[in-house]
């Protein structure tokens, strides 16, 4: 949309016309950011653009979304209490936020939470692909059954894959990260054949695309 120059006040009208809208939310922000640290010599340019164009609609009251881990925690405590939603969207205060740090980038400024973001995501991302790789490497029968999964039958594999028991292992390694000890499979499981449970199967469902 920043390349093609978007109109960001006739989409969002357009979109409103379709009882839709844009959402974004303060990881695909600092996600984004990371544009300012490319080796690529218009990066500080091209980062301003980006961000001038994602601030036009934020100007908009574009609403944002709260991060995958944070809607996960909630959604195991709704889980918990009998409940079938969680409100996905950031409260007044934290969207101001998110606001800041745009406007902030808006004009080159990159400091603060979203230089703490790069670094630490960076590092997360190396971190992440030496785990999956040694997981792979010491799991032969997931490696074999990931090569047998053909690319036209990729999308049904994942949301039938992300409700078994392989899914639940996987959701309730992140669910340990969160809480510590206490999550088990049966209960990861629980909590992805719930109808609260929409992100744990995002989730699951990337790992396993991530895997694949």
């Amino acid at each position: 949309m920043c390349d093609q120059a978007v109109d960001a006040k006739g989409l969002v009208t357009s979109l409103a016309a379709k009882d839709a809208t844009l959402v974004i939310s303060p990881h695909i922000t600092y996600e984004l950011a990371r544009t300012f640290r490319g080796k690529r010599p218009t990066r500080d340019t091209q980062g301003i653009k980006l961000f001038s164009c994602m601030k036009a609609f934020l100007d908009l009251d574009m609403p944002c979304s709260k991060e995958l881990m944070e809607l996960l925690h909630e959604e195991a405590f709704a889980y918990e209490q009998g409940k079938t939603t969680i409100d996905p969207l950031l409260d007044a205060a934290d969207r101001g936020t998110v606001s800041e740090e745009v406007n902030k980038l808006a004009n080159g400024i990159v400091e603060g939470r979203v230089g703490e973001f790069i670094a630490k995501r960076t590092q997360h991302a190396k971190d992440t692909r030496a785990a999956q790789a040694d997981h792979l490497t010491h799991i032969q029968a997931t490696k074999t059954t990931l090569l047998q999964v053909p690319e036209s039958q990729l999308s049904s594999w994942l949301t039938s894959q992300a409700i078994t028991r392989s899914g639940a292992e996987i959701l309730c390694s992140h669910l340990l990260r969160i809480f510590g000890p206490g999550p088990t499979p049966e209960y990861a499981l629980a909590l992805l054949n719930s109808p609260v449970g929409r992100a744990a199967r995002a989730l699951v469902r990337a790992d396993l695309y991530y895997n694949w």
